[in-house]
Order: C-alpha cells, then structure tokens, then sequence
C-alpha cells in the first residue's frame, strides 16, 4: 500500500520488527530503477546504524541491478530502466546534526528511518534536507517506531490530516514472523 501510494511525502509508523528500513529499501528500488539518474539519500540514526542495519537490506533487495557498490562510503550504483544509472547514498543523522551535511544537493527521494529518535529532527528537515527536494520535485519518506510526543508525532499527525500525504500505521504483531 504505501509503495503504490504516489504522495509526494509518506509517513509510517510501524513498530518494532515490523519492516521499516526494508519498506524504504523498497521505495528506494522504485525510484532508482525508473527516474534517470535518480539520486537517493538513506539517513539511519547513525551513519554505524546504517551500515550494520540497513546496508545488507538494500543490497539485497536491489540484488543484480547493483553495478557498483562503495561499503566505505555507503554507496550504492545501480542500472537504470532508462539506460542511465541512479545512486544511493546511506548516511548518519549525525552528519547532518553536526554538520548540515546535505545543504545544497539534490535528491529525487530521502529516505528518513527512526524519525522519532533524531535529534533535532523538525529544524533540519525544514532547513538542511526539504530544499534539497525543491529543483527535482523529489519526494520523502519518513519511518519510525513511535516513541512518545516528538516530532515524529507530529509529523505523523499532519499525515493524516494532509490529502496529499500518505500515512500508515503497522505493529509488530502485523509482522507475520
């Protein structure tokens, strides 16, 4: 349901166990296969999570389309439908947090994962991350486990409310494991 969903922004809140860093792989393999040179960019909690969590995900579901693949750098390549290639990039929440890493690129798609534990969450989406969307009309998705009143509630309240944004709630018991 929400990778059919065409909204420009998707929020999901799943608990525990319940397939958020491999929805967003997902998502990621629907936008690198059919926009041309499409630039994708992944942000765990830490660049350590990441790595240890999602990075064997990705691989695995992007499997043989994968013509280049950096494990320092976290990056993938992959072949495109359109003859092109498209890249996706994993990194930590604390490049941005320390940093503002991310000021002045482009992203087709940003895939945020644990937005509820991200510190400072509201002002670097508004301020570092959202105007890298601006110039490709790219699109975001936001996952998180819920964890009390935070930016991620909130962000997962004005889902709902928004007709052009998507929202889903799933638990751990909807994990058939």
């Amino acid at each position: 349901e929400a990778i059919q969903s065409k909204a420009k922004y998707k929020v999901l809140n799943f608990g525990r166990r319940s397939g958020k860093t491999t929805e967003l792989a997902y998502e990621a393999l629907g936008t690198a296969l059919t926009i041309p040179n499409a630039k994708i960019t992944y942000y765990a909690q830490t660049f350590g999570d990441a790595r240890d969590i999602a990075w064997d995900i990705f691989l695995k579901i992007f499997g043989q389309t994968v013509i280049k693949k950096n494990e320092t750098l976290l990056e993938i390549t992959v072949r495109n439908l359109k003859g092109g290639t498209s890249k996706i990039s994993m990194k930590g929440w604390e490049s941005v947090v320390t940093a503002e890493k991310g000021r002045g690129t482009e992203n087709d798609l940003l895939l945020v994962d644990e937005v509820a534990f991200l510190r400072g969450f509201k002002h670097y989406w508004e301020t570092v991350l959202e105007p890298t969307l601006l110039t490709t009309k790219g699109r975001a998705v936001f996952s998180s486990t819920p964890n009390g009143f935070n930016d991620f509630y909130e962000l997962s309240n004005k889902a709902q409310q928004l007709p052009d944004w998507f929202y889903l709630h799933a638990t751990s018991y909807d994990n058939p494991y």
